[in-house]
């Protein structure tokens, strides 16, 4: 699958075997975009903020949206979005990259949004059965040997 599209900040990417649709976030453009398989039109959904990260419900047409101030259950065929819970971030943070875990918790990261960038930024969980958030290791960022920025949990 390929296709042409200009991002200014294109992350996230998720396949979604039941739709057969490739999913991911222009998160500076603010947008959730999706490619059909077999097909060059992508679709695109504008948001009300930056979308960090997402993940899939078990609706096909519901995903569970991290933007910038919350998280929520975004309806793509109506574009009704049910906030769930505020960011868990510092001031000045938002929500970036997250993941489903394999007992259907979501796991993601808040991060400073300014430059210089402050160590500011936590993992959290938004618990799948009863929906509380629950804080983790602060993160800091590293440089590898390689040169390539990496993320590391602190020592609490």
């Amino acid at each position: 699958m390929a296709t042409d599209v200009r991002n200014l900040l294109g992350e996230c990417p998720l396949w979604c075997e039941r739709t057969r649709r490739l999913f991911w976030t222009d998160i500076e453009g603010s947008e959730l975009l999706v490619l059909q398989e077999d097909s060059n039109v992508v679709m695109r959904w504008s948001l009300p903020e930056r979308l960090g990260s997402f993940a899939f419900t078990e609706k096909t047409d519901v995903l569970l949206m991290g933007l910038a101030s919350g998280l929520g259950f975004y309806e793509l065929s109506t574009g009704i979005f049910t906030a769930v819970a505020a960011s868990p971030g510092e001031a000045g943070t938002r929500i970036g990259d997250g993941r489903s875990d394999r007992s259907g918790n979501f796991v993601f990261g808040t991060m400073d949004d300014s430059y210089p960038v402050k160590v500011v930024g936590k993992f959290h969980r938004l618990n799948a059965a009863i929906h509380p958030l629950e804080s983790k290791a602060p993160v800091r960022r590293w440089q590898a040997r390689d040169s390539q920025p990496c993320i590391a949990p602190v020592p609490m």
